[in-house]
């Protein structure tokens, strides 16, 4: 919402001290000259001339995954990863990728031309036991009540599911991931773990695999219960994309993928010290199940 809310100087204004130092006072406030006046909410279609072209062209809403309205029907599982750094592209129930599909009618994106997706998918989270108390889990603690031990964890799990795209022929056999975004890299940061550093995870959406909570009043200063968790259950994780392609570039399709479960990892040193890890100690008990959702996209030029 803009800071700005004087209006705008009319004709035979009087310039007088007063509104020259009242506009100055709404200019120099904090916040006033922030990225939502000069960029977000700075412009709208009046302040372009017929001569700018915003919308090229628009996608129909493609369906994602079975299609399949009713929880009570079959969905697609996803398992969690306990070794490697395969993703699952979403389908339908007969394991058919569900896509953008623009073969038929490729997307040219010039330069300074933007494309922005739209995704929503229908899911839950699955596990059984107690995964986040998994020997070796990443964010496990083991604290006391004063007598016994107790497991806690610091609740940094969760899916990934991001975007991909074939820029290279219709055959549509070399996925990559958009710009701004990568795919799982192996050995990040020099070590022996497998993720995604933050800042390049602009076309993500972390998914929560379950809920925990604990019961209890602390005593003595003694944590007095563990935690206890809760799957989650049908909800609909959405997310947008925004790019805008240097160089030209063919559109082929436009997929989603998903990989988990990560947790949080901060290294030190280094110019990127935030990640998202792989952590295969919680996989084994640990599912994601989807049936259907919707993707839509817009290639708009701004000049």
């Amino acid at each position: 919402m803009t800071r700005i809310l004087r209006g705008r100087v009319q004709e035979g204004d009087t310039a007088s001290a007063i509104v020259i130092n009242a506009t100055y006072d709404d200019y120099s406030q904090p916040g006033a000259i922030d990225k939502s006046n000069v960029r977000d909410q700075a412009f709208d279609l009046p302040h372009f001339n017929s001569d700018v072209k915003m919308l090229i062209r628009s996608q129909t809403p493609v369906q994602l995954g079975t299609g399949n309205k009713s929880h009570n029907s079959t969905p697609n599982t996803v398992p969690a990863l306990v070794a490697g750094t395969a993703t699952h592209f979403v389908r339908d129930g007969g394991g058919i990728p569900t896509f953008m599909n623009f073969t038929a009618n490729p997307w040219v994106l010039e330069p300074g031309d933007c494309l922005r997706v739209w995704w929503n998918l229908s899911m839950r989270t699955v596990y059984t036991g107690f995964p986040w108390n998994a020997a070796g889990a990443m964010g496990r603690y083991v604290v006391t009540d004063g007598i016994t031990p107790v497991t806690i964890s610091d609740g940094f799990h969760c899916w990934l599911a991001w975007l991909e795209w074939d820029i290279t022929s219709a055959a549509l056999a070399n996925w990559v991931a958009v710009p701004g975004q990568t795919g799982i890299q192996t050995g990040i940061n020099g070590t022996g773990l497998n993720g995604i550093y933050t800042k390049d995870m602009s076309a993500s959406t972390p998914i929560s695999p379950w809920i925990l909570s604990a019961v209890g009043n602390g005593v003595d200063g003694y944590v007095s219960t563990g935690l206890s968790g809760k799957s989650h259950e049908w909800f609909a994780p959405y997310s947008m994309y925004v790019d805008s392609v240097p160089v030209q570039v063919t559109v082929y399709g436009v997929r989603l993928v998903i990989a988990g479960v990560f947790h949080t990892q901060h290294f030190s040193g280094g110019n990127a010290p935030n990640a998202l890890v792989l952590d295969y100690d919680v996989g084994a008990n640990v599912s994601l199940e989807y049936t259907t959702g919707r993707m839509s996209a817009v290639q708009m030029r701004m000049g």
